[in-house]
């Protein structure tokens, strides 16, 4: 079996990959092959497909062919985090500025969505900063996830190994000669250990709402519009008083709705089935009546002539209320399209604001460019 650690950049996806490595290889069920690039990810999955052990494999992509894997024979593994701290922890791993940060999320959230929205395969997703405030507990369920049943001075082996501190020592040693290093192909001058698939830069603070104390007012807020649907879903905490309102009470009412409309349509098939079996009965009456005629029994006749009437106004009663419930339906539908409508336009008011803001940082950047070489030329 193949076990994908498919995380987000920055968000703790070697550390994911770290427990699911010890925790295999330390309980005897397999072994870790480290990085792979989506271009050889096809070629891996070709030579392990067979294999009865796991096969951990780290990367940042999805692609459509680890989708067809049948569940009994793959594992995904996926951690997010608070997209404003990855964008400040990208910047620095990567020495990207600010939009070219932005630029790369972009992709990585299109991961985020594809992996969210399989239904076809048994992920195992994390949350960055519960896993930063419990170690220990994540190692526990990925074990328990995973079914190889780690003892508990294992489970603590690993916390203590993987820790924020230790891993920090780990990358100090680095600096120095280690024969596990080799040179990251796909950024000059860095290197990576193979075992641990740690870099010699990889550990910052990984503070949770870091980006607070390194972003300007202004980028947080251009982050806060730009991914403010993606924050207020997973749980973020948005501090923008002038901004929440926007997107708040539409996205509740359009939830409400949904939930509202899909009660309904249980309902309605709750109905719809009661129907039926009233039907049946009907039926069933009037093959019991064509033989009583046959037999010539007037007083069951009568009996069963009353009876079938008797279903015959159920019927009719419960036609009035389903008819009732299917309006209350298209109603409910018409109700659940303003509400999207709704929150579209105030999508495309946050948009025109972002629009707004990206203007007048341009404008700001263009200032500032312009007191550089005044101030150059000042200096000469």
């Amino acid at each position: 079996m193949i076990v994908f650690c498919v995380g987000m950049i920055r968000s703790g996806s070697t550390l994911q990959y770290q427990i699911v490595s010890e925790l295999i290889e330390k309980c005897g069920f397999g072994r870790s092959i480290g990085w792979v690039p989506p271009e050889k990810i096809d070629t891996i999955i070709d030579a392990s497909y067979d294999d009865s052990n796991f096969i951990v494999v780290k990367s940042h992509d999805v692609t459509n062919k680890m989708l067809s894997l049948s569940k009994e024979k793959v594992k995904f593994f996926y951690i997010y985090r608070d997209i404003r701290d990855v964008t400040v922890s990208a910047m620095r791993q990567f020495n990207w500025s600010f939009e070219e940060s932005i630029d790369h999320l972009s992709w990585s959230l299109d991961i985020h969505n594809k992996i969210e929205k399989c239904s076809d395969h048994d992920i195992y997703i994390s949350k960055y900063e519960e896993v930063f405030n419990n170690l220990r507990s994540e190692v526990r369920s990925i074990s328990q996830y995973l079914g190889v049943n780690a003892s508990e001075d294992i489970i603590e082996s690993i916390t203590n190994n993987l820790s924020i501190e230790s891993q920090k020592e780990k990358v100090k040693k680095f600096k120095s000669k280690h024969d596990s290093l080799i040179e990251n192909p796909d950024n000059e001058g860095d290197f990576v250990d193979t075992k641990t698939q740690l870099h010699i830069n990889h550990i910052n603070k990984g503070k949770i709402n870091g980006f607070l104390d390194i972003l300007t007012k202004e980028q947080v807020l251009f982050l806060n519009l730009k991914f403010y649907t993606w924050l207020y879903i997973h749980e973020y905490q948005i501090d923008d008083h002038d901004l929440k309102p926007l997107f708040e009470d539409a996205i509740k009412k359009y939830i409400i709705t949904s939930n509202s409309n899909l009660e309904l349509r249980n309902k309605v098939q709750e109905l719809l089935q009661n129907r039926q079996k009233l039907e049946n009965r009907v039926e069933q009456k009037n093959q019991e009546i064509s033989t009583l005629i046959s037999q010539n029994n007037c007083h069951e006749i009568n009996k069963e002539l009353e009876e079938n009437k008797r279903l015959i106004r159920d019927l009719q009663n419960d036609k009035i209320i389903l008819n009732e419930e299917i309006e209350k339906g298209k109603r409910m539908n018409l109700k659940l399209l303003n509400d999207k409508i709704v929150l579209l336009e105030k999508l495309e008011e946050c948009k025109n604001k972002n629009n707004e803001l990206e203007i007048s940082i341009s404008g700001i950047e263009r200032e500032l460019m312009v007191y550089d070489l005044n101030w150059k030329e000042i200096q000469r």
